[in-house]
């Protein structure tokens, strides 16, 4: 005998993805809210478990708070209880919604940063939720902290609901230690606020973020979906992520090496969409769109004129390319590198050819110029700034953005390196 519960985290209600064509339905996280209930109810789901973020802003209550609801009622109907805590973006909005709607299957854990419990029971299997909700828009404590927590009955489940990042001591959303997670008589831990899927740990406790269900943009690459927990009799916990999110996106990689027309790009790409739609086939029934970061790879002598044969890919959706899906190429990055012979003889001409390709000779043989060391120094400062801009505090506080790194540094001067190369030999 088993329970089932459904695990997610992060759906925003009220954003969309990036990338796609205005007004489509699948883009917008309603959607796959809509499909979370709908697998609920399919597979006759116990329990469903919301850790945090589940609405977007307090400016997005009106998009959200109709959808939610229908939803929570949905689930009442069929007597599903719903477990969740709020996050850093819906600290406020989210216990306004269910405060509102009066719905007794729906269990708001650890309002105003106070440690709560509530126990179910289903099929002779004993249950027992523990959950703290954000108080505010930024908490610099470990929630652990002020964690109390009798030791439970064994052959009880206890399955704890948190939302907070994970081994970042000096965040501001709830920073949460990991050893302090493992020390507790806790069977199963379940995040919230990092996108990204993540299993810290599988048994005694499990811990892990299921991660954003619905793809948000290109900083959320991969397959996307809820995570689906069976408790077993005996005190064993299975789970498996059920792909879900209507978009995804990813990098293709493409060598163009003995590639003379637009024909044979074509060809190569359409190669390399259907190699990856086979490696998606678990995940493709979900599909709806596929947008891809396309990387040209390989020599060539005219790299740039190759990097634009792709170009109005960028612009538009192809639709049924494969399987019935739409794809888009949202990006070009053009790696290729010139066809040049005797590149170390060029190296030594005073040209600006000349110091390009002592540039990228000593990239790609780990070494170092005072050119490169110029130019590394002007992207680390650059790259800082730009991290510090008022437009990454989002994306900061869904996905880590690692500081400046000088091998991804070196990449990208490499990558510009081969372009003015190519320009100036083919002209």
């Amino acid at each position: 005998m088993s329970i089932k519960l459904l695990a997610t985290s992060d759906l925003h209600l009220g954003r969309r993805s990036a990338d796609l064509p205005a007004n489509t339905a699948e883009g917008k996280t309603t959607y796959t809210w809509q499909k979370i209930v709908d697998l609920v109810l399919r597979e006759s789901v116990d329990g469903l478990l919301l850790t945090g973020d589940i609405v977007d802003e307090d400016n997005k209550y009106f998009e959200a708070v109709g959808p939610l609801k229908a939803g929570f009622e949905k689930l009442r109907e069929a007597d599903v209880e719903v477990f969740l805590v709020a996050g850093n973006h819906d600290y406020d909005v989210l216990p306004e919604i269910i405060g509102h709607g009066h719905f007794p299957n729906v269990h708001l854990l650890g309002a105003e940063g106070r440690w709560e419990s509530h126990r179910m029971s289903r099929k002779g299997i004993d249950l027992t939720l523990l959950g703290w909700s954000f108080p505010k828009r930024h908490v610099r404590e470990d929630p652990l902290m002020t964690f109390a927590w009798d030791t439970p009955h064994r052959s009880h489940f206890t399955i704890g609901l948190l939302h907070g990042d994970a081994d970042a001591a000096d965040s501001v959303y709830a920073p949460l230690r990991l050893a302090g997670l493992r020390q507790q008589q806790v069977d199963a831990w379940v995040l919230g606020h990092i996108h990204k899927p993540t299993v810290f740990q599988e048994y005694s406790p499990l811990i892990f973020y299921p991660g954003s269900p619905h793809a948000l943009s290109a900083a959320e690459p991969g397959t996307r979906g809820p995570v689906m927990l069976h408790l077993n009799q005996g005190k064993d916990i299975v789970h498996e992520m059920i792909p879900l999110s209507p978009v995804y996106y990813d990098d293709l990689f493409v060598d163009v090496t003995n590639t003379h027309h637009k024909s044979d790009l074509r060809g190569k790409l359409m190669e390399a969409i259907e190699t990856k739609s086979r490696s998606l086939h678990k995940t493709i029934d979900s599909l709806h769109y596929l947008v891809f970061n396309l990387h040209l790879e390989g020599e060539h002598s005219d790299g740039f004129s190759v990097g634009t044969w792709v170009n109005p890919a960028e612009d538009d959706f192809l639709d049924d390319i494969i399987a019935g899906k739409s794809m888009k190429v949202r990006k070009v990055i053009n790696r290729i590198r010139p066809a040049i012979e005797n590149l170390d003889v060029l190296a030594k001409e005073p040209s600006l050819a000349g110091r390009l390709a002592e540039t990228i000779l000593a990239i790609q043989n780990g070494e170092s110029t005072t050119l490169l060391d110029e130019m590394l120094k002007e992207w680390m400062m650059k790259t800082e700034q730009m991290q510090r801009a008022e437009t990454f505090i989002a994306l900061k506080s869904n996905e880590r953005v690692s500081a400046p790194d000088e091998k991804e540094g070196r990449l990208q001067i490499l990558q510009e390196c081969r372009k003015l190369l190519s320009t100036l030999i083919n002209g």
